[in-house]
């Protein structure tokens, strides 16, 4: 009895030990409804005001309105980072965008370091674009369908998240 009892205690502790940053990100899926979001974040997603909104332009398609309808806080190696949840107009998760906490200290040593957490978890970026003060790194994460995409523009840093949609895709 015990030796099956064992792996199902291993796995709940696991999950009771989790990180925060970890936590945010498990059973969150491309495609979620608000709602579903809201309750895969376990409080630390919620629901935004939605003024916000934004273009994009998916290749080989038309401009996309996205909404941004929830928003989080995680740390992300040791730095805060603030999140943006956006919504298609169908009311879909479509992308992710996260910046750091201005608070947490100066914007340089801040950005370093959300670059050194992203290789820490998905290892040497798939694409770098390093020209003076710009700075860009691609991560494709395949198991997860999730393209990641750090942008340093001197001291001020984003990870915009979004589902992979093609071999293209980068």
């Amino acid at each position: 009895v015990m030796t099956r009892a064992a792996p199902f205690l291993a796995a709940l502790l696991l999950a009771a030990t989790a990180s925060p940053a970890a936590a945010l990100w498990d059973g969150m899926r491309w495609n979620m409804t608000v709602g579903q979001v809201l309750a895969a974040g376990r409080g630390q997603v919620q629901r935004a005001d939605g003024f916000g909104g934004r273009q994009v332009k998916p290749s080989r398609r038309p401009a996309v309105a996205l909404k941004d309808l929830a928003e989080g806080e995680r740390h992300l190696g040791d730095q805060r980072v603030l999140a943006t949840f956006w919504f298609d107009p169908a009311g879909r998760l479509w992308s992710i965008t996260e910046g750091a906490n201005e608070s947490d200290g100066p914007a340089g040593e801040t950005c370093d370091a959300l670059a050194a957490a992203l290789a820490a978890r998905y290892g040497p970026a798939d694409l770098v674009t390093d020209k003076g003060e710009l700075r860009h790194l691609i991560w494709r994460d395949e198991p997860r369908r999730t393209r990641i995409h750090f942008r340093d523009t001197g001291g001020d840093c984003t990870i915009d998240y979004r589902e992979l949609r093609g071999p293209l895709d980068r």
